[in-house]
């Protein structure tokens, strides 16, 4: 008998854009609860730090403008506190789309719902790639910061000359994170990518420009609620007199600008993960027939089985 997996969607199937979008949402309305509880527990802590932090920098920055001794510049965005929050933000979302694909390849590979050990498993020994990766990506940055402030006036026209190649880099490797965890790959894994994103660039371009237009639409609809309760009550506390421009400098918003910044950042990383799973199973499928050689797989084995019970 075919095997029975939790995740009940099979990844593996080639899809148009429209179609890809749609088993997206498909797998996040019959296992969103526990792609959730993954995420929660393999991202949690760094999600709470990245609340408190901030926090912290919105209050130092407040600070920062009401001190006679401000002098302005982009120094005061600059500080410990401001950096720290940004780390977070960046390692938050990233672990967190991590679970999510750590939990889709569990999910397909028995026929219980992933537990924290199993999720943890495929991430875990990923580490030391991932490392690898991101240094290098702190080195090339760090190198372009570098040669963007030397070139001053003229860093307008290199960033117009590098826009076009580093987006095709940027989408041919697009499939990286996927491919990393997904499949037992190390570093192949930005070949895996490479390959096949090979021949399905504009298509790969226009499934992820339309993930993000609904991610970014889905972040505003979370955002509102919290923003307009917070305005609400900053606005009854402080009283007519302060002015308007005050409820934005008020604790209650900065309280519930932090709760949906959490919020809206889990909600992309849930998002980016299964939308770019499907996508990375798409073009595994187009490319080297997955599905219906899985399909003629289970056909065998059933006839076989069949075969077997008759004898008897």
């Amino acid at each position: 008998m075919p095997q029975k997996t939790f995740l009940k969607q099979d990844i593996y199937q080639y899809r148009s854009i429209g179609e890809a979008i749609n088993q997206s949402f498909t797998i996040l309305r019959s296992h969103g609860f526990s792609l959730i509880g993954a995420m929660l527990k393999v991202s949690g802590v760094l999600a709470g730090a990245y609340f408190i932090f901030g926090y912290l920098s919105q209050q130092e920055l407040m600070g920062n403008l009401e001190s006679p001794n401000f002098g302005g510049g982009l120094s005061s965005f600059f500080t410990l506190t401001q950096l720290l929050n940004v780390l977070l933000s960046l390692l938050f979302s990233f672990l967190a789309q991590m679970a999510v694909y750590a939990w889709i390849r569990a999910a397909q590979e028995q026929e219980e719902a992933p537990q924290l050990n199993q999720v943890w498993k495929y991430i875990g020994s990923r580490i030391p790639t991932l490392l690898g990766v991101g240094l290098a990506l702190i080195v090339v940055y760090g190198l372009l910061v570098a040669l963007f402030v030397s070139m001053g006036a003229a860093a307008a026209i290199l960033v117009f000359v590098l826009l076009i190649p580093f987006l095709y880099v940027f989408v041919r490797l697009g499939l990286f994170f996927p491919a990393l965890i997904l499949e037992d790959n190390r570093l192949s894994a930005l070949r895996r990518s490479w390959n096949l994103v090979k021949e399905e660039w504009f298509s790969t371009f226009g499934f992820f420009i339309v993930l993000g237009i609904i991610s970014y639409v889905l972040m505003i609809v979370v955002s509102i609620p919290f923003l307009v309760a917070a305005g609400a009550i900053a606005y009854f506390q402080l009283g007519e007199s302060q002015g308007f421009e005050s409820i934005f400098l008020s604790d209650a918003y900065f309280m519930a600008n932090n709760i949906s910044g959490v919020l809206t950042v889990f909600l992309n990383a849930l998002l980016a993960g299964v939308g770019s799973s499907v996508w990375f199973g798409s073009l595994v499928d187009k490319k080297e027939s997955v599905h219906i050689k899985k399909q003629i797989a289970e056909a065998a084995e059933e006839h076989n089985q069949t075969e077997q019970e008759g004898e008897y």
